[in-house]
């Protein structure tokens, strides 16, 4: 599973990166000559209700989504480990403390945080991004600091402790090495779920403003001409679904591969 998710997420980033050469027409060009045009050989996923070619606007789109999703998993990511990691290795009244902001986080439901923080910033790319990444960082921060206290327990972190290395030197040379694999597979797993989350976010209207291509927003668009042009709903869905689709995958193969690896080095 490893290599088929690795196959599509590494496809879907080529295609983001290589948009304007692989492109055949300018996402934002109108002809209302084509408007509303069926899928054809000239335009293989037609064209939406300004005439703009469907296929350029999917390629497009890839690179707002794939890097607003990657921004916003970023930012989650590393407010979220370096709270977990600092609660796990300070401990005592300072563990206590980080944890009960970490349980406010938790409190409010996801999707509810990022739609109400992105409504309140405004409809932006950046806003959706900046309110999935906030509802995102608290359950980051409860995961690591869950595997950073296991990892302390070991016994080779108990015999560096014992040598008299530094708590920090412990974290950099110990505990960090050993969370890494378990990080790295949930980071997998979150940024299909970022995915979802910005492109609902999208679809509400609150993420990128037209005339800018994202998979989200051409959802909204198309729900305008959903029984005349049923095919501009359909491709920017199955671009999502195989997003998420090669994240998950990716993550499961991860799993099973570093977890071959951990059993071999114990």
């Amino acid at each position: 599973m490893i290599r088929l998710g690795g196959a599509i997420v590494a496809l879907l980033m080529l295609v983001a990166v290589a948009a304007p050469w692989l492109a055949p027409h300018d996402p934002n060009a109108v002809d209302l000559g084509q408007r509303l045009r069926p899928p054809s050989l000239e335009r293989p996923l037609g064209a939406d209700r300004l005439g703009r070619d469907q296929l350029s606007r999917i390629i497009y789109g890839a690179r707002n989504s794939l890097g607003a999703a990657m921004l916003a998993s970023g930012l989650a990511l590393g407010l979220g480990l370096g709270l977990g990691l600092l609660a796990a290795m300070l401990g005592g009244r300072w563990d206590g403390f980080l944890m009960r902001l970490v349980d406010v986080g938790l409190a409010f439901p996801g999707l509810v945080l990022a739609l109400a923080l992105a409504g309140a910033m405004g409809p932006s790319l950046l806003s959706v991004c900046l309110g999935a990444a906030a509802a995102g960082w608290a359950w980051w921060a409860r995961f690591t600091r869950g595997l950073a206290v296991a990892a302390l327990a070991r016994r080779f972190v108990v015999a560096g402790q014992a040598l008299g290395l530094g708590r920090w030197a412990i974290a950099r040379r110990y505990v960090l090495p050993e969370i890494a694999a378990p990080i790295l597979v949930a980071a997998s797993l979150k940024t299909g779920w970022m995915i979802v989350a910005i492109s609902g976010l999208g679809y509400l209207g609150l993420g990128a403003q037209p005339p800018t291509p994202e998979w989200g927003a051409m959802l909204h668009e198309a729900r305008a001409n959903l029984a005349r042009a049923p095919w501009l709903m359909l491709a920017p869905g199955l671009a999502i679904t195989a997003t998420v689709l090669g994240c998950n995958l990716l993550a499961e193969g991860l799993r099973d591969r570093l977890q071959v690896r951990q059993d071999r080095d114990f």
